[in-house]
């Protein structure tokens, strides 16, 4: 009966370490996380240079902020509070691919966090008036995990920049890269929205998979003990 039970219980176990694994998932509208803290371009000013290295600090979270060609970049508001016309929510704060200096336009911009995230949320577009496909690049360190995509198109109406993040069970997302493609899969610029994100592990997320091992363990414990007690 003994040896039994312990068979059983290691299948259980089996079951539950493939839960524990790593999940990564992409998530299409903004998600309540314990912890969470919000990065916003707004105080910057309108329209406002934005160096490209700069660091930005909230509580213990820290974030590093650039373009991927070093080129300053700019701090917008959404109209009607501030110059932006395009499809973020009125009065939210926008960092944009040009250098207002300059009068440059670069399409990538990079934020390099100093704790691995369980969540990452922004709004993105391209700041013309054409349809588009946003990507957002994560990276454990050097290392690609993958990408995440969402497509849009800014007419100019506030609310409908379309929502791109991710939440993770592990936090190994230490940066996010951003950059847009438009209609004819050509690099354009890049508009982002205030930025939201949380350090620190969340409750791993059961895969169908895990659930059916994890199911699996427990019959066989059951089944065990009542083919023991029939004898």
């Amino acid at each position: 009966m003994r040896n039994l039970l312990i068979k059983a219980l290691l299948i259980s176990c089996l079951g539950i370490g493939v839960l524990a694994q790593a999940t990564t998932v992409q998530v299409g509208t903004p998600q309540s996380v314990p912890g969470a803290v919000t990065f916003g371009w707004g105080s910057n000013g309108d329209v406002a240079p934005f160096a490209s290295g700069t660091v930005l600090s909230q509580g213990t979270l820290n974030v590093t902020v650039t373009d991927g060609t070093g080129t300053d970049m700019s701090t917008w508001i959404q109209s009607p509070t501030g110059s932006y016309n395009g499809g973020f929510a009125d009065g939210s704060g926008v960092l944009v691919t040009f250098d207002v200096n300059n009068d440059l336009f670069t399409d990538t911009i990079h934020l390099d966090f100093n704790h691995g995230l369980s969540y990452l949320g922004t709004y993105i577009e391209s700041p013309f008036f054409d349809s588009y496909t946003a990507h957002m690049v994560l990276f454990a360190g050097a290392m690609n995990l993958g990408t995440f995509d969402v497509t849009g198109t800014n007419t100019g109406t506030p609310g409908t920049a379309p929502f791109i993040g991710f939440l993770s069970d592990n936090a190994e997302v230490t940066s996010a890269t951003f950059y847009v493609t438009d209609s004819n899969g050509g690099r354009t610029s890049v508009s982002l929205g205030d930025v939201t994100a949380a350090a620190g592990s969340t409750t791993p997320v059961p895969e169908p998979g895990s659930m059916i091992l994890l199911g699996t363990g427990l019959t066989s414990m059951i089944g065990a003990i009542r083919r023991k007690r029939q004898k």
